[in-house]
């Protein structure tokens, strides 16, 4: 490679990407340590989300963020650049909108609303370009695929409306 020290440091989150999936292999093994998992997973996203939407709100940045007019996430780690947040959050949205679909609760269903709807604005505060079209994309997908099409695009409705109110006018 021309840059070695890049190419290491990829090579390093490769790695780290394929000893996590053989760990979650090896650790989930049951209907309920894959629900745990799920909600491991919901919840890292809401603080990251949450802490990101505050803080920001507030203009309290992570120390050293080069650009505060694109988020990035404020507890750092995997969304440390505004794309990467972007990419993060994609890959967490389908899960609170498919479950919020098979929810009975309505507490629940709140949650996973409220969660999908800080998921959804902190994609669009990242001003990713191809998070945002990746946004799109998952959307659409959701409900083309969804066998209650209608029911899910009423309940996807206002928090798009929502969204789409507080999208930068780049967009």
């Amino acid at each position: 490679s021309i840059h070695v020290e890049r190419s290491l440091d990829d090579l390093i989150m490769l790695t780290k990407a394929v000893a996590a999936y053989f760990l979650i292999v090896l650790v989930v093994q049951s209907a309920r340590s894959l629900r745990v998992l799920l909600h491991i997973i919901l919840i890292y996203g809401g603080i990251t989300t949450v802490a990101t939407l505050i803080t920001s709100k507030f203009g309290i940045f992570r120390p050293g963020d080069p650009d505060p007019y694109r988020l990035s996430s404020f507890l750092g780690g995997v969304g440390d650049g505004p794309n990467e947040l972007g990419a993060l959050l994609l890959a967490l949205l389908p899960l609170p909108l498919c479950l919020l679909e098979a929810e009975s609760s309505l507490r629940k269903k709140v949650a996973l609303a409220t969660l999908a709807l800080t998921v959804m604005l902190c994609i669009t505060r990242t001003r990713s370009r191809g998070a945002f079209v990746g946004l799109l994309v998952v959307l659409a997908l959701l409900i083309l695929e969804s066998s209650a099409r209608l029911r899910l695009a009423f309940l996807l409705a206002p928090l798009v409306t929502v969204v789409i109110l507080y999208t930068h006018y780049g967009y």
